[in-house]
């Protein structure tokens, strides 16, 4: 009895490792293009290019529509890729022109589709963020290194007129005694 709840312990332990891995190669095998490229990618705008790379794991030549569709939509513009041509077992990389639009990260799926809409791959997230605001924080501290600036160079010339005025004003009361 207890070998074999064991053996049945041991069947569903495996069924449950395995089952995950055999539906996602069965959901891989479903579509022939994978999609590549996922991570950050950090604009030094509020715009740039992101890099997308394709995988063709079919027999035959795919031709791609491949497009950047933000969550929320309203946050991304981007302009789709068309007519991208993958032969079989081989690569491509395309780099699509995004803006983000409004503050913090953005995650971005990647969608692939034949020129008729058919999905032809899982989509892949990436995820986008913008640097302006270095670029934002850069001027402000410009503006109050130079405002800095001003006050040292007007303090330091206020000083130089009074020791000069100083002096004249002890130099001409010596003279007239």
């Amino acid at each position: 009895m207890r070998l074999c709840r064991a053996l049945l312990a041991a069947v569903a332990l495996l069924l449950l490792v395995a089952a995950p891995a055999h539906a996602a190669g069965t959901e891989r095998s479903l579509y022939p293009v994978t999609v590549l490229s996922t991570g950050r990618i950090t604009f030094s705008g509020d715009s740039g290019g992101v890099p997308i790379t394709v995988e063709n794991i079919s027999s035959a030549p795919v031709t791609l529509t491949i497009e950047l569709v933000g969550v929320p939509s309203s946050r991304l513009d981007s302009d789709p890729i068309e007519n991208v041509v993958v032969d079989p077992g081989m690569r491509s990389s395309v780099e699509i022109d995004a803006r983000i639009i409004g503050d913090g990260p953005l995650d971005a799926s990647v969608r692939v589709t034949s020129p008729s809409g058919k999905r032809l791959a899982l989509p892949a997230t990436v995820t986008l963020a913008s640097a302006a605001y270095a670029r934002a924080a850069g001027w402000v501290v410009l503006v109050a290194f130079l405002a800095l600036a001003v006050f040292v160079i007007v303090g330091v010339t206020r000083r130089i007129r009074k020791a000069h005025a100083g002096r004249n004003s002890s130099v001409s009361g010596s003279m007239s005694t």
